[in-house]
């Protein structure tokens, strides 16, 4: 079976939202189809530990994190979204977009409607983090929230 690289990002401010997010890498991690994944919330954490680095500057390298798994070609970003960072997901969603990286919305609590850039230049959309145990990202079937609204 052939095998992809991802990168998970999403709010870690809380200890909820890194409860979740350590609970994605976990049902990622689990997924035959997925050769390697890359931490933005591990290597956040390495920034945390290093006394040399003001603590401020957390958020410029949390987006470098987030731009260099980018641009060293990842085939996915999966974005965990939340209410908390809405512009910021539709920058990485486009980013990503322009790059030619697909990125997958994982929705852990309720649908928050995201907007149509992020919607249009979204590759699928899940909803709990269960569905990265199962989601097939070497046949990658598109499910976007526009397919699922002409659905409905």
């Amino acid at each position: 079976m052939n095998s992809t690289r991802v990168a998970i990002a999403g709010s870690i401010t809380t200890q909820e939202q890194i409860a979740k997010m350590i609970k994605a890498e976990q049902y990622i991690q689990m997924n035959e189809s997925v050769s390697d994944m890359v931490s933005l919330r591990k290597e956040l954490t390495k920034f945390f530990e290093n006394p040399t680095i003001h603590e401020d500057d957390w958020v410029s390298y949390y987006f470098d994190l987030v731009l260099s798994a980018i641009e060293n070609r990842m085939d996915f970003l999966i974005i965990m979204v939340d209410d908390y960072s809405r512009s910021v997901y539709g920058w990485l969603t486009a980013m990503a977009w322009e790059k030619g990286v697909k990125v997958i919305l994982l929705y852990t609590d309720e649908f928050i409607n995201m907007g149509l850039l992020v919607d249009y230049c979204s590759h699928a959309t899940l909803y709990g983090i269960k569905e990265l145990k199962k989601y097939d990202f070497v046949d990658a079937p598109l499910i976007t929230q526009i397919n699922i609204n002409k659905i409905q």
